[in-house]
């Protein structure tokens, strides 16, 4: 659900599976950012996306600084979380872009909110000669 008040549950899943599979960083110290562009290739529908959405800083950064504690499924509490920027990709070329307390949706306490949407445009993958 872009616009939303949380990520739909698929889109969680998927989430997880980015996270346990893909590529993670972390930058301590920087601004919140103001901008993020994107270009993502969606091959069932032979199209490349691209994109601008605008951040709302001041809200990430309020957020940021305000994470409460999260709970491990062990039972550990982590008392001094990191931010996560999530993007998410709809079908149609949306944008969302949420900030989050934890990376796994399946932690306890964890807290996201949403801190920018917007719309893709495309272009056909070019074909093969």
């Amino acid at each position: 659900m872009i616009g939303g008040g949380c990520p739909p549950a698929a889109y969680a899943v998927a989430r997880s599976a980015l996270v346990k599979h893909g590529k993670r960083s972390s930058i301590s110290d920087i601004p919140f950012p103001k901008k993020l562009s994107v270009t993502w290739t969606d091959i069932s529908q032979s199209r490349i996306y691209f994109g601008e959405v605008a951040i709302d800083s001041k809200k990430g950064t309020a957020f940021t600084k305000n994470m409460p504690p999260y709970t491990y499924g062990s039972g550990r509490k982590n008392m001094d979380p990191n931010p996560y920027l999530i993007v998410e990709f709809g079908e149609n070329g949306e944008i969302g872009v949420w900030v989050a307390s934890a990376a796994y949706p399946d932690y306890i306490d964890r807290v996201i909110t949403q801190v920018g949407a917007g719309q893709a445009q495309w272009r056909a993958v070019p074909e093969d000669n």
